[in-house]
This record gives structure tokens, C-alpha cells and sequence, in this order.
């Protein structure tokens, strides 16, 4: 379909807003670990308290395009176990690559006066979960994100989208289903997936699905009082071991890291780890994954493994304050490629496809008179599948717009994907 013309004029409104007063400024360079000068992933990069932002990708590496009238303000990058770096932006030399140093601040568990027993971590759990509806919004909020999905062949790169997208949240108390999605423009690559006789059929009979709406189902807080999706409180009914991992900091206030697994016997064992700011009881971080423990399930054939690794799904959830409540912040997940991950690959050998798919909140609007509310008609579908939307690729508007770079390891998608032909060249046709 051709974009409406509601949503052109968003396009230009956020292209004129980044360009207004001139051109605009672009802050480009690398965040490192102060005392070993390793890369810090997913920092939250802002300026004007977070209304314009983006965050560092897996190597510590960003790009920020603000307007030419916030020079007088200031360039903040926090993470989760450091300080916080500030600095005005006409005192950064904006010609060259940025190199900012955070200094770590994590706590010994040799300095733990505290005993970490699993009964007092599971109670910090408990709390944390009691102090959910006083930390995370249950009014309607808007956020403005960057969604990046990668679809795999094993090792291999088919198919790319990347997308500008609007949310329209109801809060953390209503499901997935509650949310309102807006799509102000996608640039995507061919579509070189293998499809299954069976993923044809399904998409034909019961329809496809939208993996935007999907990422946000691997938010563990969200509907935490809706029956079947209180996981948060699973972790105290069935069986769990915890363990204290390191106490962090964040602006002076400790964040305890619990590690969790199950306990079972089965094929299937989840991991992951818990952040708990100590201050307020917010869940500030999540990151989890289902592993396969027993690798001869079915006929001796193992399950479906990402990046060659036994990791069947995986996920990091991550929010952050602003005033007194927890937004999220961005999501990243791996998991099968929906009806089709078994395939052939070019030597017509068994592969196996996955995506990974990443949702970056570029902005947070907290107050109803700060954005255009999504109506019901304008929302986008849960049954169609971002990559089968049609929309007209404008460079001007990706010029400008605030995406998170690829992870360099993925570099290998770009030239995977342009065996054929440049990839502005699909985005172009596609």
C-alpha cells in the first residue's frame, strides 16, 4: 500500500523538527569501559532529558543526529554498572569519532555484608514484583523507536527490515494486545527465506503475523496481573535456584544482578538474570533464554540451536526511569523463524532459519498533549507481517532519522545480502 498522506506528514514533520534552524549535528564515536577500554553495549545516548536518544550497539559503537539549535545542550550516555557521562555539546569536537569512557562501579560479593541466601533473593523477587504497579506506567504513554529484524539461514543473512515506528501504550498493566502501532517508514532488503509448503498454507488459511507486536510479547512485566501471563510470579511457585551475581550501581542507587534457572528434568532449561534497582524495587533489566539440555529429543535429531550454540530463545528486556516510572527501553530477541525453521540450504543440506529482532525506544512522551494518539483505524495490523507492507523508501528521511548501527559482527549480513544487487538499491525496489 501506498504510505498515507497522515503519515507523510509525519515523515516531514520529524525530518523538519531534526533539521530545523540549520543542518544537523551529527555525534558519532564509541563507548569503552574506563579501566579496560572494552566496548559498553546498549547505553542509553540522550540529550534534553531523553527526547531525542538512541543507544550503543553490542560494540559500544553510535550515531546521534540532533539540530543545529541544541548545541548549548548537553550529551548524556548512563548504563547500567557505571557513571554517568555529561557533557554540553559545543564542547565536543563533533568532526572527529567520540571516544567516552564510563567508569565502572559494580560491588565485590566479598564486600556483600548481607548473606544472599536463596530465600532472601527470592524475597527481593517478590518485592520488586509488589512495587510493579507504583513503578511502571499505567496511563498511556507514546513511544517513537527504531525496530531492526534479521532473519538468518544458519550462518547466513536472508532478509532485513528496519523500521521507524510510533507505539501507543496503554501500560504495563494491559496486555499486547492493547498496544496501537504506527509505522512512519520501512526500507527492508529481498526476501531470500526459505518457505515451507506447510508456512505458505498456514499464512494462506490462519494469516501472518507481525513480528513487531511479537517483540513486545518478550516483555516479562508486561500484563504481570493478566492470568497466563504472569511469569514474574512463576518464578516463585515453580522450581528455581537463585544466586546474587554482582551488585552494580546506576546514579549512586545499587542495582542487585540475581541469576536464576530452572530446575527440571526436561529438555528445556531457562536462564537468565535479574536487575533490581534497591532504592525503589524496579525491575530495571531482564535478560533470559531457553536452553536445550538434552540433545537427542526426537529420532536423535536436536532442536533448532541459534548461532550454533544450544540456546533455543533468547531475549534482553531493558527500561529506564524517567521521573518517577520505568519506560521501556529497548528489546532484543532471537528465536525460530515463525512456520518455517527447518530448510534447505544452497547445498541442499538441512538448515535451520531464526530471527533476531531488536526494538530501540528513541523517545518517551509521557503526557497526552505531547503526541497524536493512535486511532483504532490507523493501527497497524497483528496479522500482517511488517515485511509484506508496502511503503515508498525515502533517503532523506533515514538520512536523518536516529538508528541504532549494526553490531559489526554483523557486518556479514551486507555482504550476504548484496550477492546481488546494493542494499539501497533493494531498499529502493522494495
Amino acid at each position: 500500500m501506498i504510505i498515507s498522506m497522515k503519515y507523510l506528514f509525519l515523515l516531514q514533520l520529524t525530518i523538519a523538527f531534526l533539521v530545523s534552524n540549520g543542518q544537523s549535528i551529527i555525534l558519532q564515536g564509541k563507548v569503552l569501559n574506563d579501566s579496560d577500554s572494552t566496548p559498553v553495549a546498549f547505553c542509553n545516548i540522550y540529550i534534553n532529558q531523553g527526547s531525542i536518544g538512541t543507544h550503543s550497539n553490542e560494540s559500544g559503537e553510535f550515531i546521534l543526529k540532533v539540530p543545529e539549535n541544541a548545541s548549548n545542550d548537553s550529551l548524556t550516555v548512563s548504563s547500567i554498572g557505571y557513571g554517568n557521562y555529561s557533557q554540553r555539546i559545543s564542547d565536543l569536537d563533533t568532526k572527529t569519532n567520540l571516544i567516552i569512557k564510563l567508569k565502572q562501579y559494580t560491588m565485590l560479593l566479598e564486600e556483600v555484608t548481607i548473606i544472599a541466601s536463596k530465600d532472601t533473593l527470592a524475597a527481593i523477587i517478590k518485592k520488586a514484583i509488589s512495587k510493579i504497579p507504583q513503578n511502571y506506567p499505567r496511563k498511556t504513554f507514546y513511544l517513537d523507536g527504531f525496530y531492526r529484524e534479521l532473519v538468518l539461514r544458519d550462518s547466513t543473512y536472508v532478509r532485513l527490515l528496519e523500521a521507524a515506528i510510533g507505539i501507543q501504550d496503554k501500560g504495563f498493566d494491559r496486555t499486547v494486545d492493547q498496544l496501537r502501532t504506527r509505522v512512519l517508514a520501512i526500507r527492508k532488503s529481498e526476501d531470500f527465506v526459505n518457505y515451507s509448503l506447510y508456512s505458505k498454507m498456514h499464512d494462506l488459511i490462519y494469516g501472518e503475523r507481525n513480528n513487531l507486536y511479537e517483540t513486545f510479547k518478550f516483555d516479562k512485566i508486561r500484563g504481570y496481573n493478566v492470568e497466563g501471563f504472569r511469569f514474574l510470579e512463576s518464578l516463585l511457585v515453580k522450581p528455581f535456584d537463585f544466586e546474587l551475581d554482582t551488585i552494580q550501581y546506576l546514579d549512586d542507587e545499587e542495582i542487585y544482578v540475581i541469576n536464576y534457572q530452572s530446575i527440571n528434568k526436561g529438555s528445556l532449561q531457562e536462564i537468565g538474570k535479574i536487575f533490581i534497582n534497591a532504592v525503589d524495587n524496579g525491575i530495571m533489566r531482564f535478560e533470559y533464554q531457553y536452553k536445550q539440555v538434552n540433545k537427542a529429543l526426537v529420532e536423535g535429531e536436536p532442536i533448532l540451536t541459534a548461532y550454533g550454540t544450544n540456546i533455543i530463545k533468547s531475549a534482553i528486556v531493558q527500561y529506564r526511569k524517567i521521573e518517577d516510572k520505568y519506560y521501556l527501553n529497548f528489546i532484543q530477541w532471537i528465536a525460530p523463524f515463525w512456520k518455517a525453521w527447518e530448510a534447505s540450504n544452497e547445498k541442499d543440506e538441512r538448515a535451520l532459519q531464526f530471527y533476531n529482532c531488536s526494538f530501540y525506544v528513541n523517545a518517551v512522551y509521557t503526557k497526552k498533549k505531547d503526541f497524536d494518539r493512535i486511532k483504532n483505524r490507523d493501527a497497524q495490523s497483528k496479522e500482517i507481517d511488517l515485511y509484506g507492507q508496502e511503503h515508498d523508501y525515502d533517503p532523506d528521511f533515514w538520512n536523518d532519522f536516529n538508528v541504532v548501527l549494526i553490531n559489526p559482527l554483523y557486518k556479514k549480513a551486507k555482504s550476504d545480502l548484496e550477492k546481488e544487487k546494493k542494499l539501497e538499491g533493494q531498499f529502493d525496489e522494495n
